[in-house]
């Protein structure tokens, strides 16, 4: 079971001709995983049109919806965001502190679609005890799923769970 948090608000829109890209990338992002997990929990942000064309727009109140995706206890969680918090800064850092002291374990993890190879991440972490996993293409998904599956594995992984990984990785 894998929860996400999906961000499609106005910041996700990007410009030039680099436009749309890291909402496209999040959205192919969201269907690999739907097609290689068993279970997905989706909550979106931000308010897309109800067109045919996706039009990032909205807020990024990314805190309320790990809230509700972790009220459902998936295993993991991806805060899959470029990063900007526009409703209150650092809501998300203190709501993840706050599943923490409450006994909840699962692993959470911030997924930036990069706009390009080189951008800077560090004004756009959620908090310190968020690790954070930049996404340049969607081909990227199987790391992402590698490390998924590795987080939650016991330390001796059964035969079933090292095939995934090498279907994955190859």
């Amino acid at each position: 079971r894998v929860g996400i948090v999906l961000d499609l608000s106005a910041s996700m829109l990007s410009s030039g001709e680099r436009a749309y890209h890291p909402a496209a990338l999040a959205l192919a992002l969201v269907r690999l995983l739907q097609e290689h997990v068993s279970e997905v929990i989706l909550r979106q942000v931000g308010m897309p049109n109800s067109d045919l064309l996706l039009q990032p727009q909205g807020a990024t109140d990314l805190a309320m919806a790990l809230l509700e995706v972790a009220a459902q206890e998936p295993e993991l969680i991806l805060l899959l965001t470029d990063g900007y918090e526009n409703q209150r800064q650092g809501d998300t850092a203190q709501v993840v502190q706050g599943l923490r002291q409450l006994g909840l374990t699962m692993p959470i993890y911030q997924v930036v679609p990069l706009f390009t190879l080189a951008e800077n991440l560090a004004q756009r972490r959620l908090g310190a005890g968020i690790p954070l996993l930049p996404l340049a293409h969607e081909q990227d998904v199987r790391e992402l799923l590698a490390r998924v599956l590795l987080t939650n594995s016991e330390e001796i992984l059964s035969e079933e769970t090292q095939t995934q990984l090498q279907m994955l990785l190859v």
